[in-house]
């Protein structure tokens, strides 16, 4: 039989002299604490927390309240909703749109050329084996067909693409319109604002007052100047007289003139017919020649 080993004997448990003793008395250690919240499992108080206005200016994710005040989840409360970030996103939202579709279309162009040319490949294949392996014609004739649909497709899809970006650029010149309209209509209200009909009815009745008064003051300046005024008729009857003196001395001066020769100094009348016909009649004649040239035509 096998030697039985000694059982090993109880060693009383003795403390190190290094290891500080639990303390007997006093207050409770907080983690004895039972059934208290987090926050409440330190002595110190909590450490203070920033106010809901101030999480929200530093755009936070969470407030990280107590459990008494509810959590915030500031995931869009960024500074941008609050200042009107949305606005501009909004306004430039049609340009994004359009430049996108354009991008769309440019790469279903490039692949219609790309389809295109895969056609005319098979397509001279099938010339190309024709005679010789017919296997291979149909083949190529298959695959052409084939890459015919496809083409029809992708070149419906242009035709649909084209026709949204020309709708979104008519829609977006017709809000730039309305709100070029709107803007002139905001700032004829301003303008009009002020006036009516009543205050247009004074202003322009004050302007007639005073043009009124204008002419009456300008009368009475004038007044003094048109006392030693000269008549009119005074003056042409001394004018008449100085040219009659003047004529009586030239007459004077140059004697008398047979009568035969004033008459033969007349200018003669003149026997051709005006000049201002002559246009009138070369008009009238080329158009006789005109007609006879074209009986002439229709004769032949």
């Amino acid at each position: 039989m096998s030697e039985r080993l000694p059982l090993p004997t109880a060693v009383a448990y003795r403390p190190s002299p290094r290891t500080p003793r639990r303390a007997t008395s006093g207050p409770v250690a907080p983690s004895r604490i039972p059934f208290l919240p987090r926050h409440h499992t330190s002595i110190r108080p909590p450490p203070s927390r920033p106010t809901i206005a101030i999480a929200r200016l530093r755009n936070l994710e969470h407030l990280g309240a107590p459990p008494h005040v509810p959590s915030y989840t500031m995931s869009g409360w960024g500074l941008g909703g609050w200042f009107g970030g949305n606005s501009a996103a909004k306004k430039d939202a049609p340009k994004k749109a359009i430049l996108q579709l354009r991008s769309t279309l440019e790469m279903l162009n490039k692949r219609e050329k790309h389809l295109q040319n895969q056609m005319d490949e098979e397509d001279q294949k099938a010339r190309k084996f024709i005679n010789t392996n017919k296997t291979a014609a149909k083949n190529a004739l298959r695959k052409k067909k084939q890459l015919e649909t496809t083409l029809e497709q992708t070149s419906a899809q242009i035709m649909n693409l084209e026709g949204q970006i020309a709708s979104i650029e008519t829609a977006n010149i017709n809000k730039e319109t309305l709100d070029a309209l709107g803007n002139a209509s905001k700032a004829m209200k301003t303008i009009h604002g002020g006036l009516t009909i009543d205050k247009v009815d004074a202003t322009m009745e004050d302007l007639e007052e005073q043009h009124a008064i204008s002419k009456e003051i300008a009368s009475a300046l004038t007044q003094g100047s048109t006392a030693n005024a000269v008549d009119d008729d005074e003056l042409e009857s001394e004018l008449a007289d100085l040219q009659q003196e003047e004529l009586d001395n030239t007459m004077l001066k140059t004697g008398t003139m047979p009568v035969h020769d004033q008459v033969h100094r007349m200018p003669s009348v003149a026997n051709t017919e005006p000049r201002g016909k002559a246009p009138a009649q070369a008009e009238e004649d080329d158009e006789e020649e005109e007609l006879r040239r074209l009986q002439a035509e229709m004769a032949m």
